[in-house]
């Protein structure tokens, strides 16, 4: 008869448990915070999602900016980038700290000779150079992407993972099919609930006998110019069951009024943000 396998920490007293959620990753932003039980939990996915320009992007920043302010060179964040390039410069104006690769600087520098400016002056170029802690830029074909996600996550090492965004995210299969084909919705709602049912099993496992207290963020465009009655809205957040079930955090940004000057020159919008699922501390 075969011994059987040993399964060390699949049975344990709640007493030698500690709840991941218990720790919180602020945005900054009071009211929302507040709201959300002190930040999104640790140890699981939540996501943002709301109408283009809304500002989703500008969120997911003040989450990596404020765990770069708490936890300084210990910072470790990492960021899947299926839309664009990771835009440093928005990045940076959020507050978030990221270097400039040297490249990046020498571009500046040629577009700075063509309009007749000199360099960046020496102050300037050490302070694009400078980042705090870590920060990785996930990037390619979405289910190579995905796997470093649950990689990245499964080690316990990093604070915060961005995704930008689920609905760009395009897998290999489509990807090699001309424009002629439509491509299957299936394929793509398929992926997302294979990476949920493994990204489940990741959190469930613990690391160097700690609770995986990786938070991972996402983002979500919505599907815009619904018919809606007088009392829905005419846009609504879509996607895969799994990924709708397996998340502890909506939060939906909904664009306000402008903010005018004293020229009623726009200089700015309100956001509204509302709380659309709440688990693990913020119902």
């Amino acid at each position: 008869m075969a011994a059987r396998r040993k399964m060390p920490d699949a049975v344990m007293l709640a007493s030698e448990l500690y709840n991941p959620f218990d720790l919180r990753r602020p945005s900054g932003i009071m009211s929302l915070d507040l709201y959300c039980g002190g930040g999104l939990p640790a140890g699981g996915l939540s996501q943002i999602d709301g109408k283009e320009s809304v500002g989703k992007n500008w969120l997911l920043f003040q989450y990596m900016r404020q765990c770069q302010r708490i936890y300084g060179e210990k910072a470790a964040i990492a960021i899947a980038c299926f839309e664009t390039a990771l835009d440093k410069a928005f990045a940076r104006q959020c507050g978030v700290n990221i270097a400039y690769a040297e490249y990046e600087i020498e571009a500046i520098n040629r577009k700075r000779k063509e309009d007749g400016l000199g360099p960046i002056p020496k102050a300037e170029v050490e302070l694009m150079q400078q980042q705090l802690g870590v920060f990785v830029v996930l990037r390619g074909e979405m289910e190579a992407t995905l796997d470093n996600v649950l990689s990245l996550t499964g080690s316990n090492a990093y604070q915060i993972i961005g995704v930008d965004s689920w609905d760009s995210m395009l897998p290999a299969e489509e990807e090699e099919k001309s424009m002629a084909k439509v491509p299957k919705v299936a394929v793509q709602a398929g992926m997302h609930t294979n990476f949920m049912h493994k990204l489940h099993a990741t959190m469930n496992r613990r690391v160097d006998n700690k609770e995986n207290e990786t938070t991972i963020i996402g983002i979500r465009q919505v599907r815009q110019d619904l018919k809606a009655g007088p009392y829905q809205r005419d846009w609504a957040s879509k996607g895969a069951c799994a990924l709708k079930h397996g998340k502890l955090v909506d939060i939906t940004l909904i664009p306000g009024k402008s903010i005018v000057d004293g020229d009623k020159k726009k200089v700015g919008k309100f956001v509204n943000w509302e709380i659309t699922k709440g688990k693990a501390g913020c119902h």
